[in-house]
């Protein structure tokens, strides 16, 4: 699953020190998985994918901690109008799964978001735009839904959509490395305002949206161009096993490999 080379900064510091301090106490034969500690604020996507195997998606939602930042309550403040955009996402989620407003915790909700300002892991975003924003998952972990919100309309339509649409590869990728097999990744870019995501999107009968022939020897903003335009005026687009790309550098999933022998549980789940 690799190849492209991919990116970061350090957000999940505790994690990182967290992870350790739980392999240790683990190693002194105290029996503790440093996967134990689910640390909201983390954005290692293997990390909390790994938790989600483990203990499944109600512990792992962020649906309260992206509702605390958009409070003000929380540790970034000065990203408060960021964290308001993903409450309207996930209230966006939540209308289109036809439920009330903040029912993230309930593990029958057609999409826990489990994931906000996420990176492969730590260590492999070199700018804030290699991040992604919000990942959801259905309680099959098959499906996933990526929300990109370019929230000061910084990007122009087609970079913001093909943004999206490289986020949803990496993640198909890691997923499937993890052990997972997921049947699709859905996308979706958004900007402030109204936040309403395409009717179906979160249903899997739904089709998937046409990819468009790109011509042989098309340049690569041609390509992203006829990609990006697909994807919005069908309203969201999608990654799966018949169009996935090789996306994960091996610098990557060196690191992935690194998290993954901190547990031999976590081996176990990924082998299998």
């Amino acid at each position: 699953y690799g190849t492209l080379s991919v990116c970061t900064i350090n957000f999940g510091i505790m994690n990182d020190l967290s992870a350790s301090m739980f392999a240790s106490l683990s190693g002194m034969g105290m029996g503790l998985s440093p996967f134990s500690y689910i640390d909201m604020g983390s954005s290692c996507a293997t990390t909390r994918l790994i938790q989600l195997r483990l203990q499944g998606c109600s512990s792992c939602s962020v649906d309260a901690k992206i509702r605390k930042e958009a409070r003000g309550q929380g540790h970034y403040p000065s990203s408060k109008d960021w964290f308001k955009l993903m409450e309207k996402v996930m209230d966006a989620v939540d209308a289109e799964a036809g439920l009330p407003k903040h029912q993230a915790h309930k593990s029958s909700m057609p999409s826990c978001p489990i994931l906000w300002r996420w990176q492969v892991c730590e260590g492999d975003a070199k700018t804030q735009y290699d991040y992604g924003n919000v990942v959801f998952v259905d309680p099959t972990s098959t499906r996933f839904l990526v929300v990109e919100a370019d929230y000061v309309g910084s990007m122009p339509l087609d970079m913001a959509w093909w943004h999206a649409e490289c986020r949803a590869h990496k993640l198909f990728c890691l997923a499937s490395y993890l052990g997972y097999q997921p049947e699709y990744v859905r996308y979706i870019s958004v900007r402030p305002g109204r936040v309403k995501l395409p009717e179906g999107i979160l249903l899997p009968d739904t089709p998937a949206p046409p990819r468009p022939a790109v011509p042989e020897g098309a340049s690569a903003a041609a390509a992203r161009t006829l990609v990006s335009d697909a994807a919005r005026a069908h309203g969201y687009g999608q990654v799966d096993a018949g169009s996935m790309r090789p996306c994960l550098a091996p610098r990557s999933m060196s690191r992935v490999d690194t998290i993954i022998a901190r547990c031999q549980l976590a081996g176990d789940i990924v082998s299998e």
